[in-house]
């Protein structure tokens, strides 16, 4: 993990990335303990940022089966194409997205085309400071189609990610 100075306020989880010049893709990574699915679960609900749509469609595939819990959330703009797109309207490429995923005791977040500030880092803090979630891995990390990727931060500890995001 890099260093930065502790004096600078708070950070996006993507900064780095964007420091780095890299992507277009972002990625937010975190495993909790085996135990906190349903604890992880219910907090990304509670915190979930503005518009964020739970999406459903999603969760009805074959991947709901891989796991006990499954939580889809997308960008409002993202589900409205999605669900436009099922119903029947012009197929049309989604670009910039948010998604935010729960898959049992882990937690994926993704930004496509550098999208970024969809106030997930918010979300991030909250699940890093919750007493009762133990975070055991997370990771920031880059890439995209045709992109080679990259990490950009990495650590093992709630108090590690919140160092890195500028929360001390």
């Amino acid at each position: 993990m890099n260093n930065f100075n502790k004096s600078q306020t708070r950070r996006e989880w993507f900064w780095e990335i964007k420091a780095l010049r890299q992507g277009p893709d972002y990625y937010f990574c975190a495993t909790f303990g085996l135990t906190d699915a349903a604890k992880l679960a219910a907090m990304v609900c509670q915190q979930l940022p503005a518009g964020f749509v739970r999406n459903t469609r999603f969760i009805e595939t074959d991947r709901q089966q891989t796991y006990e819990i499954y939580d889809h959330y997308l960008d409002e703009n993202t589900y409205g194409k999605w669900v436009e797109m099922e119903n029947g309207g012009e197929p049309c490429n989604i670009w910039l997205s948010g998604s935010i995923e729960v898959c049992g005791y882990e937690l994926f977040i993704s930004n496509t085309l550098a999208g970024g500030g969809y106030g997930e880092t918010d979300l991030i803090v909250a699940i890093a400071q919750a007493s009762d979630l133990t975070l055991r891995q997370w990771r920031v990390s880059y890439g995209g189609d045709g992109y080679a990727g990259g990490e950009a931060a990495h650590g093992d500890s709630a108090a590690g990610l919140l160092e890195y995001l500028g929360v001390v």
